[in-house]
C-alpha cells in the first residue's frame, strides 16, 4: 500500500487535488481556505489519467 502524501500546510489533509494555476499538487483545505483559493484546480486522479 502506498501512503498518500499529506499537505505540508494542513498536516491532517491528504494531497488530493492538483492546482492547474500553480502546477502543484495540493489539498482541498488549501483550495477552500488557503493559498490556492483563487486558483483553478482538478482532482488528482483525473490529472494522472490525462498525463499517461
Amino acid at each position: 500500500k502506498v501512503d498518500q502524501p499529506m499537505c505540508e500546510v494542513h498536516e491532517d489533509e491528504k494531497i488530493n487535488i492538483y492546482c492547474l494555476t500553480c502546477g502543484v499538487p495540493t489539498c482541498s483545505m488549501c483550495k477552500v481556505f488557503g493559498s490556492h483559493k483563487d486558483c483553478e484546480v482538478a482532482p488528482l486522479n483525473s490529472i494522472y489519467q490525462t498525463q499517461k
